[in-house]
């Protein structure tokens, strides 16, 4: 679950064309430089469209919310390496994806994993009971070391 700000208002960051308002140029760029409560601002207005964005991908809203917090820490970990405060929105964006796409993938991993000790455990049924139970704890220890 993800953990909301504390209400400081809304700001309003309406995209022109191509340019942000001075407002928003400042925000940025206070944001950059280690301002936390611009980092706020920023959070609390793309927190609810990311999420949503994200539950389109994942169809799962714990999922989603999960993902969009560890978007939000990563931003704030990295901001001192955006360079063009133009490009915020689609930073968020790209990185949200990039992190479903990464979860996607792991889980994956892990659900392969899974399926190959069950065709193993599958296939080593007639075995010696004894041999049998050591092969699996071995397969369930590589898996859990992965």
């Amino acid at each position: 679950m993800y953990l909301r700000c504390l209400p400081i208002g809304k700001v309003k960051m309406k995209n022109t064309i191509g340019s942000f308002s001075e407002l928003e140029a400042k925000i940025i760029a206070d944001f950059i430089a280690g301002n936390r409560t611009a980092f706020a601002k920023i959070y609390e207005y793309y927190l609810e469209p990311l999420c949503r964005y994200c539950l389109s991908l994942t169809r799962n809203k714990s999922k989603a919310e999960d993902i969009v917090q560890d978007v939000f820490m990563t931003l704030w970990n990295k901001r001192k390496s955006i360079k063009n405060k133009d490009t915020l929105k689609n930073y968020l964006y790209r990185c949200t994806y990039n992190a479903f796409i990464d979860q996607h993938r792991k889980n994956a991993k892990k659900i392969t994993a899974l399926e190959e000790i069950r065709m193993e455990v599958v296939m080593h049924v007639n075995q010696d009971p004894e041999t049998h139970h050591e092969q699996q704890l071995a397969m369930l220890m590589r898996f859990i070391e992965e």
